[in-house]
C-alpha cells in the first residue's frame, strides 16, 4: 500500500479520506456518510481514483475494476470506522497534495500504469499551472455545428468560446482539473439544428460514453462537466416524445371519444405538463376493415375529435351532430346517453327518469326530454370540462391521419383489431420536424417512420389502466449498502393494493436497484413509506408517480434511518438487491 491518506478532489469540494492507525467505532453521524456518498455519486470524477480507492481500502478492498463494488466498500468502511471521512476546504487553484496522500501524481507513478509523453503543463500569470478543455458541439449523427457560444465556468470564472466549423470550442490558459460546460438556447444552436431535422438523414445516432455527452435541444439544458486535457463530445438531439393512447377510444365507424378514454386523457395531461410548450400532432389510425380511402379520412378525424377534446372546443364537437361528416357515423342520442352516463352525478338519477331529462332538470334547462342544440352544448362543454384534460390555451396543435397503413399489430386484411384502433401523440420542442406530408400519410410515406425513430421517449396509455407497466422505484446500490437490513417499502394510494416490500425484493442492475409495485397508473396518487426497526420515513405523499421527486432528493430523510441503524455492523448483512 503506498499511502493510508487519500484527497478525492471535485469541481464543488474535496473529501479526504484516511486510514487511521486502528479501527475506530462505527460512526452514527449520518450526515458525514451522506456527504461522502453525494461525492462518490457525482461531485467526485470517481474513474480517475478507483485504483487508490481499492489500494485504500486494503486488504478488505474488492477488484479494482468493480467501480459499484468499490464505492460500496468505501461507504461500509467508513460508516465501520475503518476509513475517516471528511470534508475540506481547499482554495481556488491549489491541487498540491497533502504529505504522504495518494493523488492524481501518485496514481500515475503506480505499477502497471499506462505510461507515454507527458505534456508539459505551463503556468499561468499567478503561477498556478494551467490547463486546457475541450469541447465538440455535433448533430445527433456526430456532424459538427459551427458558431456555438460555449460557455466553461472554471474556477469562479465564466468564458465563452464559439466553436468553429467541426464543431470544436477550445480554452486555453484554464486554471483547475474540471469545467462545467453550459449551452444555451441561441439561433446559432437552433437553427442550423432545425434545419438539418427537417429532411429525413440516414445514419445511427450518438449515444453517451465516457468522453461523450447526448443532450436534447430544450429552452433549458442541464449544464456538462468535463475534464482537464480531455477532448468531450456533446451530441444535440431533438427532444420528441411519444403518447400512444391505445384501446378502446373510439367504438367500430366512430369518431366520438369514450367516456373509458378520459383516464387516459388526464395521463396525457400530466405528461404534457412535464413538456410545457411543446407542439402536439395528433396521429390517428384505424384497424383494416373497411374501405382503405375511407380509413384514412376516419383516421384524420378521430384525430381532430382528440384535440377537439384537450382544447375545450364545443363547436367542433357539435358539428358532428348535424354536418356531413367525411368519415365516421353522425352523432346522435347514444353519444348523448354516454356523456351523460359519464357525469359526476349521474347515480343520483333515478332509473325510472329519462337521462335526457334528468339532465335538462339538473341543469337548469327546459326539460322537454328533447336533445336540442341549448342541451348539448351544455351536455358537452361539461363533459369537456373534466379536471385535469385541457391543454393550456394557445397550445399549438396539428391533427393527422395514418388510416390502416401502419398497424400497430399484423393483422390479415379486413380485420377488426381494437388495438389498431388508436390515436398518438407526439409531443415536439419546437415545431413538427420532418414536417408532415400533408393531413394524411400514405403507407409508402416516410414521415411516420421517422417520427417513431425519433421519438427517444414513448409512454403507453390504455383505458382502465393507463400506463403499461409496473411503478419503479430505483435506489443506487450504495444508497441501499446505508439501511438497515429490516428496511421494508410500502405504497399505498386510493384504487391502489397496498403492497410492501423488503431490500430482498429489489432487483440490482447496473449500480441500482429498482422495486416494483404492480398495477399502478401514471394517474393515481401514491404514498410511499419506508420503514426500519421503530422509524418511519414518507418519501411521497400523494404524488404521483410521474410527478415523484427523484430519490436523492430522499438522502436527508433516508438519513434518519441510518443514524439509527444497528450498533454492531459486523453483524448486519448488508443487501445488495437480488
Amino acid at each position: 500500500m503506498t499511502s493510508r491518506t487519500l484527497r478525492l478532489h471535485g469541481w464543488s469540494s474535496t473529501i479526504e479520506l484516511s486510514a487511521p492507525s486502528r479501527a475506530g467505532a462505527p460512526v452514527d453521524d449520518a450526515a458525514g456518510v451522506l456527504d461522502l456518498l453525494r461525492a462518490l455519486g457525482g461531485d467526485v470524477e470517481l474513474d480517475r481514483y478507483l485504483p487508490a480507492l481499492a489500494d485504500l481500502l486494503d486488504d478488505h478492498g474488492p477488484d479494482q475494476r468493480d467501480r459499484d463494488a468499490i464505492v460500496a466498500a468505501t461507504l461500509d468502511a467508513v460508516r465501520r470506522g475503518r476509513l475517516v471521512a471528511r470534508r475540506i476546504a481547499i482554495p481556488a487553484g491549489d491541487t498540491t497534495p497533502i504529505e504522504g496522500a495518494v493523488d492524481l501524481a501518485d496514481l500515475a507513478d503506480a505499477p502497471g500504469a499506462e505510461r507515454g509523453p507527458v505534456e508539459p503543463t505551463p503556468e499561468g500569470a499567478r503561477g498556478v499551472p494551467t490547463t486546457w478543455f475541450e469541447a465538440t458541439i455535433v448533430d445527433e449523427l456526430g456532424e459538427g455545428i459551427e458558431g456555438v457560444p460555449v460557455i466553461f465556468h472554471v474556477d469562479g470564472t465564466r468564458r465563452t468560446v464559439v466553436s468553429d466549423g467541426g464543431g470544436l470550442a477550445r480554452l486555453d490558459d484554464a486554471e483547475g482539473d474540471f469545467a462545467v460546460i453550459e449551452l444555451e438556447d441561441t439561433p446559432a444552436l437552433r437553427e442550423p439544428l432545425h434545419a438539418r431535422w427537417r429532411s429525413i438523414r440516414d445514419g445511427a445516432w450518438l449515444e453517451p460514453g465516457d468522453d461523450r455527452s447526448v443532450l436534447q435541444l430544450r429552452r433549458t439544458m442541464p449544464e456538462v462537466s468535463v475534464r482537464g486535457r480531455r477532448p468531450h463530445v456533446i451530441s444535440m438531439q431533438q427532444r420528441l416524445v411519444l403518447a400512444r393512447l391505445l384501446g378502446m377510444l373510439f367504438d367500430t365507424d366512430k369518431t366520438f371519444l369514450l367516456p373509458t378514454a378520459l383516464g387516459t386523457i388526464r395521463s396525457v395531461k400530466q405528461l404534457y405538463d412535464e413538456n410545457h410548450g411543446a407542439q402536439v400532432l395528433a396521429v390517428g389510425h384505424t384497424d383494416s376493415e373497411g374501405d382503405p380511402t375511407y380509413n384514412l379520412a376516419l383516421s384524420s378525424e378521430r384525430a381532430t375529435i382528440l384535440l377537439a377534446y384537450l382544447a375545450d372546443d364545443v363547436a367542433t364537437w357539435l358539428e358532428r351532430y348535424t354536418a356531413v361528416q367525411p368519415a365516421g357515423q353522425l352523432w346522435g342520442a347514444s353519444e348523448d346517453a354516454a356523456m351523460i352516463a359519464a357525469m359526476p352525478d349521474a347515480a343520483s338519477r333515478d332509473p325510472s327518469e329519462p337521462p335526457v331529462l334528468w339532465y335538462q332538470r339538473t341543469r337548469g334547462l327546459d326539460a322537454d326530454g328533447v336533445a336540442g342544440p341549448n342541451t348539448r352544448e351544455r351536455l358537452v362543454a361539461e363533459y369537456m370540462a373534466a379536471d385535469d384534460t385541457s391543454l393550456p390555451e394557445g397550445t399549438i396543435t396539428q391533427a393527422h391521419g395514418c388510416g390502416e397503413g401502419f398497424p400497430a399489430i399484423a393483422t390479415a386484411d379486413g380485420s377488426d383489431a381494437p388495438e389498431n384502433r388508436r390515436v398518438e401523440l407526439f409531443l415536439f420542442e419546437d415545431e413538427v420536424l420532418p414536417p408532415a406530408p400533408g393531413p394524411t400519410s400514405a403507407p409508402e410515406d416516410p414521415e411516420y417512420p421517422e417520427w417513431q425513430r425519433r421519438a427517444r421517449e414513448t409512454h403507453d396509455y390504455i383505458p382502465g389502466d393507463h400506463v403499461l407497466a409496473p411503478l419503479v422505484v430505483a435506489w443506487s446500490q450504495a444508497i441501499i449498502a446505508l439501511l438497515p437490513a429490516d428496511t421494508t417499502l410500502t405504497l399505498v394510494g386510493e384504487g391502489i393494493t397496498e403492497q410492501t416490500l423488503t431490500l430482498a425484493d429489489g432487483v440490482a442492475e447496473a449500480g441500482v436497484v429498482g422495486f416494483a409495485f404492480q398495477d399502478v397508473s401514471g394517474a393515481q396518487a401514491c404514498t410511499l413509506t419506508a420503514r426500519a426497526g421503530g422509524d418511519e420515513v414518507v418519501l411521497w405523499r400523494d404524488q404521483t408517480p410521474t410527478r415523484a421527486e427523484p430519490p436523492l432528493e430522499w438522502l436527508a430523510d433516508i438519513a434518519q434511518l441510518v443514524a439509527d441503524s444497528p450498533e454492531d455492523p459486523e453483524e448486519v448483512p448488508w443487501p445488495t438487491g437480488s
